[in-house]
């Protein structure tokens, strides 16, 4: 029997589409028009207006349940969760409003993924994982394993140039290669 692969998965911005809602939200309440594209940093309150400043963050509560999945993702992640050498873990940062909402996202959009595996931590380096799935520029700083970032507009090699070097995927289809490719699918 092969050794057992851990793989986590960030679930903000990598596997649902937290900015485009998160960002309809604020443009509505502050006359704004902000878009992904706008925010090159993931220090969003930087990009706001000075009215709404942090709280911003205040925006996300009631916000996790009704986010959309990205293209791709659930069937890369029920692929993985097919091999019986693989450990597949969803890792969410913890916001004490979110939780409940966020593993109701995961029991509609993955019905098929463990609860048991869905995750809230921040730092994320704490956990042993092989491979870490997510679009945080921050979230490899102590990491012990493979760092696969999906890009966003907020994590720019331009802006945090210490992610040039890291496997960078745009889409759900290049990580599902990616991982044929190292055979763990």
């Amino acid at each position: 029997m092969s050794e057992v692969i851990r793989i986590g998965i960030d679930l903000d911005d990598t596997l649902n589409n937290l900015m485009d809602h998160w960002l309809d939200r604020y443009n509505l309440i502050y006359d704004d028009n902000l878009k992904p594209s706008d925010i090159p940093v993931w220090e969003i309150s930087e990009y706001v207006k000075p009215e709404c400043g942090m709280k911003i963050f205040k925006l996300l509560e009631g916000i996790f349940r009704n986010l959309g999945i990205q293209e791709g993702a659930a069937d890369v992640v029920n692929q993985l969760l097919e091999k019986p050498n693989v450990e597949v873990y969803i890792v969410s940062a913890y916001y004490r409003t979110a939780c409940l909402d966020k593993a109701e996202w995961v029991k509609e959009y993955l019905p098929n993924f463990p609860q048991t595996n869905v995750i809230f931590c921040h730092p994320k380096h704490l956990l042993k994982l092989d491979y870490l799935i997510d679009d945080s520029p921050y979230n490899h700083r102590g990491f012990d394993g493979e760092y696969l970032i999906f890009d966003t507009a907020h994590n720019q090699i331009k802006e945090y140039p210490e992610l040039t070097g890291m496997k960078r995927f745009f889409r759900w289809d290049q990580i599902e290669r990616y991982f044929k490719w190292k055979k763990i699918l």
